[in-house]
């Protein structure tokens, strides 16, 4: 039985729209054999049962739900997305420092509105 993530099952529905239909090369235990299944088709997706030791159960725990125009889309937190760039290429460097800015930030705004505001009674 699949979940809402299309864990077990590598055929998600999602990719059986690609053009070239590459996904239907993939084997139901290739994510499981493989440390990357990379299926090129119009674009290219990477399939990884974990990533920087990172498993998709684990993933799975920190999933925030965003939406844009009205499609709801499944993100992990940005302090799991920080552990998945733990790499030695200079873009997942330059991924992290940006991630730790936008937290930072978030942090500040977060701080401002929990900032008691002085009362316009004159403090009494």
């Amino acid at each position: 039985m699949d979940d809402q993530y299309g864990r077990e099952n590598s055929r998600a529905p999602e990719l059986q729209n690609l053009v070239d239909l590459a996904i239907r090369e993939i084997e139901d235990d290739d994510v499981q054999r493989y440390t990357v299944v990379r299926i090129g088709d119009e674009s290219v997706v990477d399939l990884l049962a974990s990533v920087c030791g990172i498993t998709f159960d684990e993933a799975i725990q920190s999933v925030q739900q965003l939406e844009l125009d009205g499609v709801k889309i499944p993100t992990v937190s940005k302090q799991l997305l920080i552990r998945t760039k733990n790499t030695i290429r200079p873009s997942d460097k330059m991924d992290i420092n940006c991630l730790l800015r936008i937290i930072e930030e978030e942090n500040r705004e977060r701080s401002k509105k929990q900032v008691p505001q002085p009362s316009e009674s004159g403090g009494k």
